[in-house]
């Protein structure tokens, strides 16, 4: 069979008419393919959730993904999208984790299941141990057989497990021998060497991912902060760190570098306080930063 993609509705024009999302899902059920058909649904729930977000459509999309489960409860893809869905609109953590624990069973190394169990692990409702979390992580590595997929098992070590800077700086590198231009890795390791004050190696790896990636919008975050924090190329990373403010990417880090960048400005000559973003994010600065964040430096 084939598919006419000009007939099939905009994930906007979707957002827009509940009722496409209804006839999308209806016609994928009758006329494609099993796994598409489970595609569709997932798809459609999520618009559903995510677009509209209306207690209907919020109904609406768990219909859907029980019907996607009825059609293949193999499926780990519809099965993260239904745990996801428990956790976040039913308030049912405890369901959503037995869905996810019992999935593993079969993909041990599904991204999206286990990013789903670390999250869920996380709550404070859900009583699951750190050995718990560690053994998931470690199954997961031991059934991935490619670079990727061991890249991202390990950035979720580094991120979600309780272990030293040290051991993280470790996962990471062991990471980028694998894949050295994965971007979630050259930032994950990014970090951990800012916080450890490695500050220019630091600026050389999120440099290498801002390259790689100049529209995301974390590694724009994490190299605007560290050229601001050292002093470097500051004429790149004050524009870069407005940049990221405007987009609305209001962090801890980006309020620190932009309040560093207005108490030093006068020592580089530049007009940062005058920007037309000063109004906006200055008062959010003394809200956030408590006495003793911000630097004393030096040129």
């Amino acid at each position: 069979m084939r598919i006419v993609v000009s007939n099939v509705p905009s994930l906007q024009s979707l957002s827009e008419h509940p009722e496409a999302a209804k006839n999308a899902a209806q016609n994928a059920s009758r006329h494609w393919q099993l796994k598409n058909t489970t595609r569709v649904l997932t798809m459609v729930a999520d618009t559903l959730c995510y677009w509209l977000k209306e207690s209907k459509d919020v109904e609406e999309a768990g219909l859907l993904l029980e019907r996607a489960l009825q059609l293949d409860v193999q499926d780990a893809d519809v099965q993260t999208a239904y745990a996801e869905y428990l956790c976040r609109f039913r308030e049912t953590p405890e369901d959503a984790l037995a869905i996810i624990r019992r999935s593993l069973d079969q993909h041990a190394c599904h991204h999206g299941l286990i990013s789903a169990f670390t999250e869920v692990a996380r709550l404070d409702c859900i009583n699951v141990t750190h050995d718990v979390v560690f053994g998931v992580l470690d199954n997961a590595l031991a059934a991935a057989t490619l670079p990727d997929d061991t890249v991202f098992v390990l950035g979720l070590k580094a991120r979600m497990l309780n272990i030293s800077q040290h051991e993280r700086e470790k996962l990471y590198e062991r990471a980028l021998k694998l894949c050295p231009q994965n971007v979630q890795a050259l930032k994950g390791y990014g970090q951990v060497l800012t916080r450890r004050g490695s500050m220019y190696k630091a600026i050389e790896v999120l440099k290498q991912a801002y390259e790689l990636i100049p529209t995301d919008i974390q590694s724009a975050s994490c190299l605007s902060y560290a050229l601001i924090q050292t002093g470097r190329e500051l004429d790149f990373g004050v524009p870069l760190l407005a940049s990221v403010l405007s987009a609305g990417y209001q962090t801890a880090t980006t309020l620190c570098a932009y309040a560093y960048c207005l108490q030093v400005s006068s020592s580089y000559d530049m007009q940062v306080s005058s920007s037309s973003s000063y109004d906006s994010y200055y008062p959010l600065c003394v809200c956030l930063l408590p006495a003793g964040w911000l630097r004393t430096h030096k040129r």
